[in-house]
């Protein structure tokens, strides 16, 4: 594991602590938003953190207004990338 994946690690984990002490779930949109900004992520990655990753995605890019690349890696197999602006 890179140092820049052990420090996004880190973070995830503190906004889960942050979010749970204020008496929010961790949602599957923060988890994914938390593993873009690792770095590119792959569908099967994705669909670990949320089966209906699809729906958390658009959700990202309708409500929130992220900017979210999607690469087609393989049969199947995409990867996405967030898009800094």
């Amino acid at each position: 594991m890179t140092f820049e994946n052990e420090v996004g690690t880190a973070r995830s984990a503190i906004r889960e602590a942050e979010a749970i002490e204020a008496g929010r779930r961790y949602t599957s949109r923060m988890r994914i938003i938390d593993r873009l900004q690792r770095g590119p992520a792959r569908t099967s990655e994705l669909a670990r953190i949320a089966l209906r990753f699809g729906a958390r995605l658009q959700e990202l890019r309708d409500e929130e207004g992220y900017h979210i690349n999607c690469t087609p890696v393989s049969a199947g197999e995409y990867e996405y990338a967030l898009v800094e602006s």
